[in-house]
């Protein structure tokens, strides 16, 4: 069941950019993780445009809130589209911690 766990949560994230988002998987053993390793040579990480994205689309990522969808699209509405990182930032929708998390995960 951990084996179908750490599938669930790739596939939710549109794929793992570091074996340490394994311990995010429910019940994932820590002392297992110097055991995984990521290799994105061959899969690419699936991204999200943030300016295009549906709702359910934002809000089905692991690292995106009900609110955080709702406040982004919100803010797309009333400025129009992001342009980068930076400014995805000055938003301040995300955390800086939470806007590293989705860093891999998003295009513009």
């Amino acid at each position: 069941w951990i084996s179908r766990s750490i599938v669930d949560h790739r596939d939710k994230l549109g794929g793992y950019h570091s074996a340490d988002q394994l311990l995010e998987v429910k019940y994932f053993p820590p002392e297992l993780l110097e055991w995984f390793e990521v290799k994105n040579t061959d899969v690419e990480i699936r991204k999200i445009n943030i300016n295009t994205a549906s709702f359910n689309t934002l809000r089905s990522h692991p690292y995106i809130r009900y609110e955080q969808a709702r406040d982004l699209q919100r803010y797309i509405r009333l400025y129009g589209n992001i342009a980068d990182m930076t400014a995805l930032g000055r938003t301040s929708i995300f955390s800086e911690e939470k806007l590293a998390l989705l860093a891999p995960y998003i295009e513009f």
